[in-house]
């Protein structure tokens, strides 16, 4: 094997190292309320991404990073825990902190929609906050990208949908994509929640 490619195939592999096993945290992300409330809210959120539901992907999975030669790697979360769960914990973490009194209620992504909604409903809350997750996936190569299509909804009161397709990024200073993503996208991840619960409609109802 010649010097060159010997050192091509170091990059290769060291590329691929970079990209193998990222993990986005996400465990300690509690987003940044401007409203009070007394209420007692019941908070669910519900993972309908289609590679979710099928059982093609992991519940755990956030989205790919890509090595040198643009070959992708699954992303998944820090804590081990399912996206939903990492959204419902920032969402309840933010609520109490505005003073609200937090019933958790779990959906399994495996659960319909309307029977989600039934089930938020009979929580025992004075008020039904469901988020519902049909997209959210970065991808990390030369920019860092992220896609996401939430539904915030006060059930029978107001729903709140946010969605995107957006270059939230790119590697810049960092040394690989997988840095650059592991930090770009969890900052983005607050953001996207600190809009959804800045909307006037969603905040009126939740007080």
């Amino acid at each position: 094997m010649n010097r060159l490619a010997f050192l091509l195939l170091c990059v290769a592999l060291l590329s691929g190292c970079y990209a193998m096993g990222v993990k986005f945290q996400y465990n300690d992300i509690t987003p940044k309320t401007k409203f009070e409330t007394r209420a007692k809210i019941a908070v669910g959120v519900h993972d309908q991404r289609s590679y979710i539901v099928s059982g093609e992907k992991d519940p755990t999975f956030v989205g790919q990073n890509r090595n040198g030669w643009g070959i992708p790697f699954d992303v998944k979360t820090q804590s081990g825990l399912p996206l939903a769960s990492e959204f419902q914990n920032s969402i309840t973490n933010a609520l109490s902190r505005a003073g609200a009194t937090v019933v958790r209620a779990d959906l399994g992504p495996g659960i319909k929609p309307l029977d989600a909604q039934r089930l938020m409903l009979s929580a025992g809350a004075d008020k039904a906050f469901l988020v519902t997750i049909y997209e959210w996936k970065s991808d990390a190569f030369v920019d860092v990208n992220l896609r996401y299509e939430l539904l915030a909804n006060v059930v029978g009161v107001t729903t709140k949908r946010l969605t995107g397709d957006e270059r939230i990024g790119k590697m810049g200073e960092y040394f690989s994509s997988s840095s650059a993503s592991a930090a770009l996208v969890p900052v983005a991840y607050k953001k996207k929640l600190e809009e959804m619960l800045s909307d006037p409609a969603i905040v009126s109802a939740l007080q």
